[in-house]
């Protein structure tokens, strides 16, 4: 091993590494000890492949003993080393610590605020974050802000004009699936933006092999993920098919479901995974946070091609929906996925994090497409309800769904980093550490360090819907112009969203880390959905009381 490190095991033992083997060191007075080299502190177990500073080969150091990546990639050691890396934290043994100078190991021994920070989200002496002024953080987060808002509102304005082609007023339970496919985006894009987030503030992209590595097995995991979400999402829009029918099935009909919903989720995938790498590898080369603009940055363009993608294999599989032919499209389209799905399995089960998501980031994928399906319910009822007042919401729900959503994205991502860096391992976690806050405390306490950015995120709800207002009253055909009770109305809903979903991002986060979880992966998937539903749900109260106490050309474009 050209690089020698040495390991101080938080009992008083100092270690050398070399080629993965460990060595004692002669001990040092402590007067001679110091902070201001400290290299980095033990990542998440479930990241045991993350080159470390001052370990050359990817060697490092868990529970005070060397692990060589040959090691490792057997899974012996890492099916075992979440456990009990989370037990070992529980139990209050001291943590392991990978420094580049012998002499400050037996300080670490009596430095009470290094094992475990007492601040909520408090960010240790020796991890250096750079601190982001207001003006600049405003900067990185309203522009793409932005730039997602106009991606929404242009998805809003297609769903709109299609929603009375043939294949949508034939088969409406495609109205179901839309917000499916449109969390999908999030539940799958910006958990990838957020993983990609953190593995960039951590360190884990200083080495080459390893960054392509890890974005390799993350767009594997991606077509695995979507594959699944998206024959699920069309199950559910089957099962309401029949249920709004009677019973009765149609196969032209349930073949057109199926085939649009999984070809749509893993075409949009493959195009989204390209834009969210490259957002992050930007945001990386230029200095920027990828926390504050990879999820907001890939929605300016998400929506809108989710939306059309799915429309067009949507009219594509129609156009022989009167033929005997109308199964070859589908059929055809969906084997060319099932044989590619056991390559995607074999190729994200090579990386540690993503083998992990594999096994066991299921649950959060599909409780929150559940929760998206729900909200697409709501949709479907209010289109084809035949009421005039809801006749124009199709244009505002992936606006009001999609900003909420990219904002709570924006919001977590960045708590889930930050946990990372105070906390190290999920599950890790101070004495009187506490996940359920008041709304003062997520907003306005000063030892929560991303209470700021919850504030700012809040302020620009109101100066971006009515921009994004302005635009759809000006884009949309025949538009006579908003209202200013439906604005004020609109307004108020999405406040109430955005509060809602930024209060629960910021005690779930913490719940799910407290738990031993990874809130990269569990935290933005039942964030976004249930900004979906909420938003969607809010909205059509929204329209129903300006119906009941306005006039009708309130709720007219």
């Amino acid at each position: 091993m050209g690089v020698e490190s040495h390991v101080y095991d938080g009992q008083g033992a100092l270690f050398s590494i070399s080629g993965g083997l460990k060595s004692p060191v002669s001990s040092v007075s402590e007067d001679e000890a110091t902070h201001s080299t400290v290299s980095t502190y033990i990542g998440s177990p479930d990241s045991a492949a993350v080159t470390v500073k001052g370990v050359d080969n990817g060697s490092m150091v868990i529970n005070g003993s060397a692990v060589t990546l040959d090691k490792l990639e057997d899974g012996s050691f890492l099916n075992r080393s979440f456990s009990n890396l989370s037990e070992h934290v529980e139990a209050g043994l001291p943590p392991v610590y990978i420094v580049e100078d012998a002499t400050i190991a037996p300080k670490l021994a009596h430095d009470d605020a290094l094992p475990c920070p007492v601040l909520d989200d408090f960010v240790r002496d020796d991890v250096h974050v750079t601190k982001e002024s207001m003006i600049a953080l405003s900067v990185q987060i309203f522009i793409p802000f932005l730039l997602a808002g106009f991606g929404m509102v242009g998805a809003g304005l297609l769903l709109d004009t299609v929603q009375d082609w043939p294949v949508f007023v034939e088969v409406s339970e495609i109205f179901i699936m839309v917000p499916a496919l449109l969390g999908l985006k999030g539940n799958l894009e910006m958990t990838l933006g957020s993983r990609l987030s953190t593995q960039v503030n951590i360190g884990g992209f200083e080495d080459s092999k390893r960054k392509w590595r890890i974005i390799g097995c993350n767009v594997a995991l991606n077509q695995v993920l979507a594959t699944g979400v998206g024959f699920l999402a069309s199950l559910f829009a089957i099962a309401m098919y029949a249920i709004n029918h009677g019973g009765s099935i149609i196969p032209r009909n349930i073949v057109l479901l199926l085939g649009t919903s999984v070809v749509s989720a893993c075409s949009t995938s493959v195009i989204q995974d390209s834009v969210m790498i490259f957002i992050v590898l930007f945001a990386r080369r230029y200095r920027l946070n990828p926390d504050n603009i990879a999820t907001p940055v890939a929605g300016a363009i998400g929506d809108i091609l989710t939306l059309g993608i799915l429309v067009g294999f949507s009219m594509l599989f129609y156009s022989a929906f009167r033929t005997e032919y109308y199964m070859v499209g589908p059929i055809v389209s969906m084997s060319l996925i099932a044989l590619l799905l056991p390559l995607w399995i074999w190729i994200c089960r090579k990386e540690a994090t993503t083998r992990h998501v594999l096994m066991h980031g299921w649950l959060p994928v599909i409780l929150a497409m559940l929760i998206s399906s729900c909200s697409g319910v709501i949709l479907e009822h209010v289109v084809s309800s035949g009421k005039s007042y809801f006749k124009d919401l199709p244009v505002f729900q992936p606006l009001i769904n999609g900003v909420g959503g990219n904002i709570v994205s924006v919001q977590a991502s960045r708590i889930a980093t930050y946990l990372h860096l105070a906390y190290v391992v999920p599950g890790r976690v101070p004495p009187g550490y506490t996940f359920c806050k008041a709304p003062c405390a997520a907003f306005c306490s000063r030892s929560n360090i991303n209470a700021r950015t919850a504030r700012l995120l809040m302020l620009m709800v109101i100066p971006g819907h009515l921009i994004f207002l302005f635009v759809i009253s000006f884009a949309h055909p025949g538009s006579t112009g908003i209202s200013l009770r439906f604005a004020f109305v609109f307004l108020v809903m999405a406040l109430i969203q955005v509060f809602v979903l930024l209060y629960v991002a910021d005690i779930l986060t913490h719940f799910v880390w407290k738990k031993a979880l990874d809130p990269d992966s569990t935290t933005i998937p039942y964030l976004t959905s249930m900004g979906d539903l909420l938003g969607t749900g809010l909205l059509a109260l929204g329209f129903f009381l300006l119906w009941a106490t306005s006039k009708q050309s309130d709720l007219q474009l």
